[in-house]
């Protein structure tokens, strides 16, 4: 015996849809955690509110070191430290390329989207060679916010309060 079970088609096919069904359910009853990295007060709040005002879960660090140590306690058993992380690039001590860097060690597939106030192409080669995923000019808005949510399939309620989320690319 290999192990296999062999279900018959039917059974199988009932068996796909009910994880399918879990998977939207999941999707649709799974809160998505940003952290926000941001060590402007008014900046950091306004991102805040922003985040919260579409149903994500927040967690604000004023800097670098703060923002790693909310990354790691975070952690969950097999699931994602953050779903997306907002990270200014000038930081008090770390600057956002040192804090990416360690990022990617703790979390490595957690988008990451920079969040400036100048962007300089010194700076966009320097991220790119850990993975951030794009780069925002402040101040943003909701509809940025809302832009990237969508393009990282992040769960999000609209002004009506219903749950948007783009769907995955076959």
């Amino acid at each position: 015996m290999s192990g296999e079970i062999n279900l018959p088609k039917k059974l199988l096919s009932v068996v796909e849809q009910l994880i399918e069904d879990l998977r939207q359910y999941n999707k649709l009853n799974h809160i998505p955690h940003i952290l926000i990295i941001e060590d402007d007060r008014r900046d950091r709040d306004l991102m805040r509110m922003a985040v919260e005002a579409v149903g994500c879960r927040v967690t604000c660090a004023e800097n670098g070191e703060l923002g790693l140590a909310a990354l790691h306690a975070s952690r969950q058993p097999n699931q994602q430290a953050a779903d997306l992380i907002f990270l200014d690039m000038k930081l008090p001590g770390m600057d956002g390329i040192a804090v990416l860097q360690k990022v990617r060690t703790i979390a490595p597939k957690t988008p990451v989207v920079f969040i400036t106030s100048a962007v300089a192409s010194w700076t966009i080669d320097q991220a790119a060679k850990y993975g951030y995923v794009s780069m925002l000019e402040k101040p943003l808005d909701r509809e940025d916010l809302r832009e990237i949510l969508f393009q990282h399939r992040i769960p999000f309620r609209n002004e009506e309060g219903n749950v948007e989320q783009a769907e995955p690319e076959d």
